[in-house]
């Protein structure tokens, strides 16, 4: 979040960061586990085969093994590749690695802050935030983290600014 302080006008300080909840990561985690216990089985067995001519197994068990590593670096790229972040003047989303996107939008322009939680979200505390302000509407974040807290930040700073 280095690039944010850079963005910041002068009087402007981060009151909360945030960013997507690790159970974005669950689907892909559990995509590479089932996709490398098939590999590593093939690259002991292809490694230790009783029978001559058994490599292609290992290399194949190999092969198999990046696919799953693919799955995995992929779900922790699109969880990082998302910042939320309040300051004292105004809400700022920041999406993508090489790639940046930066949507923002000024406290007092904000009419409502929607948080939306089914019971999972509730209990491992994420939830969907979208931001409505004057002439602008946020698309909706899904999966965020600490989502009733992003939006007391958000409340706690607009009271401060009237």
């Amino acid at each position: 979040m280095g690039s944010l302080e850079d963005n910041l006008i002068t009087g402007e300080a981060v009151v909360f960061r945030g960013r997507r909840h690790w159970i974005v990561l669950f689907w892909p985690v559990v995509l590479t586990v089932l996709i490398a216990g098939p590999g590593l089985f093939m690259v002991y067995e292809g490694a230790f085969a009783k029978q001559p001519n058994m490599e292609w197994l290992a290399y194949a068990g190999i092969a198999t093994l990046c696919i799953a590593a693919i799955f995995l670096v992929r779900g922790v790229w699109r969880r990082k590749a998302v910042v939320f972040a309040v300051t004292n003047r105004r809400i700022i989303v920041s999406k993508g690695v090489v790639e940046r996107k930066t949507e923002e939008i000024v406290l007092k322009n904000i009419e409502s802050v929607l948080v939306d939680q089914g019971l999972l979200g509730r209990m491992l505390d994420y939830g969907t935030v979208t931001v409505r302000g004057t002439g602008t509407t946020f698309e909706p974040f899904s999966h965020v983290a600490h989502a009733m807290e992003l939006r007391r930040q958000v409340q706690e700073q607009i009271a401060g600014t009237r």
